[in-house]
């Protein structure tokens, strides 16, 4: 019986795409978090800027991000080794 690799490339290119973005917008939240300032994040005495708040927006972007992205990649690698299973007993029984 002719043996069938699974491999899940819209997948990959969706995973691929998420950890991009994921990398560019923590390096976008870091240069408003140079600009800003740390201190006012925590502080009561300082004022809450814009680029504070665009630091989050673009911070928070990248965590979804990279948890989507860890997500898709899991329920992915759960199909493909699902599907190699139904393959192999198949082919025993």
């Amino acid at each position: 019986m002719k043996k069938i690799f699974y491999s899940f490339d819209k997948c990959g290119r969706i995973t691929k795409i998420l950890l991009t973005t994921g990398i560019v917008s923590a390096v976008i939240a870091l240069a408003f978090l140079l600009k800003g300032g740390f201190y006012s994040l925590i502080s009561d005495n300082e004022y809450f800027t814009l680029y504070n708040a665009w630091f989050l927006f673009f911070f928070a972007i990248s965590i979804f991000a990279f948890i989507a992205d860890l997500c898709i990649h899991h329920i992915c690698a759960d199909i493909a080794a699902l599907l190699k299973e139904v393959e192999k007993s198949k082919e025993n029984g």
